[in-house]
């Protein structure tokens, strides 16, 4: 008798031997998905919690950076006083700003000028730039507006353009604005209201400190700044220099005339 026959096992084909095809997702049951839903919500709500906490938490130190700056502006009506400054042992006002509060006369003023024309209440309402932005347009506007008077409706600006909402607006908008009306009013070579520089003053301060400018390594160390004062011997020149370049700016300001 021959040998009985013998079936080898045939091979899985290509397609066979893939791996098996994940089920097609099915919906969530009415029950799970009803349960989804409230736990997002949930996780919303406590969010939303989360970020109201936050804003009353933001406008309650809002108030009192208002009641800060505001009484800070205060306190520096006390050392504008030429004799306290003396007392405190500094010929001039500025020296003694920066030597006892690293402030410029300038950031002085504007708080002073805060402090004593704005009512604490409405600054309560407002930041500080944006505060010190509405005052330059009062003092821009030709009408005799006030702070209070500009703040309850949108101001219409020159040219016909869309009114501003000043509360709203963006700061450097109402300062563009207030900018806009000073120039507007200064005839050539006057000063306007409120804190500017006339194009003549701006160029002459350009002309003084050229020759530091064109000098690669004073320029990067120095800052000039041209402030507008409201004092009768106009504006002041603000400089920045470290005490080692000081001579070699000051020689060549003076070459310079």
């Amino acid at each position: 008798m021959g040998k009985p026959k013998t079936t080898r096992p045939r091979r899985a084909s290509a397609a066979a031997r893939k791996a098996p095809r994940a089920p097609a997702k099915r919906a969530l049951a009415p029950a799970l998905k009803k349960r989804a839903d409230a736990l997002r919500a949930a996780a919303q709500a406590r969010a939303r919690k989360r970020g109201r906490a936050a804003v009353a938490h933001i406008r309650e130190l809002r108030e009192h950076i208002a009641d800060d700056y505001f009484d800070i502006g205060q306190a520096l009506v006390t050392l504008g006083d030429e004799d306290v400054v003396r007392a405190l042992g500094y010929d001039d006002r500025a020296t003694m700003l920066r030597a006892e509060l690293d402030l410029s006369v300038t950031t002085a003023d504007k708080l002073v000028e805060l402090a004593t024309r704005v009512d604490r209440s409405v600054l309560r309402t407002l930041d500080q730039e944006r505060a010190a932005a509405v005052l330059a347009l009062v003092d821009a506007t030709p009408e005799p507006d006030t702070f209070e008077g500009l703040l309850t409706k949108p101001f219409a600006l020159p040219g016909g353009e869309e009114p501003m909402d000043l509360r709203a607006a963006p700061v450097e908008a109402i300062k563009g604005a207030a900018r806009t009306l000073r120039q507007g009013r200064v005839p050539p070579g006057k000063r306007g209201k409120g804190f500017t520089t006339t194009p003549e003053e701006r160029a002459a301060f350009a002309e003084a400190i050229a020759p530091v400018e064109r000098d690669r390594g004073l320029r990067a160390a120095t800052t000039f700044r041209l402030v507008a004062s409201r004092k009768g011997h106009g504006p002041v020149v603000e400089v920045r220099i470290p005490l080692r370049m000081f001579d070699a700016a000051v020689r060549l300001l003076a070459k310079g005339k």
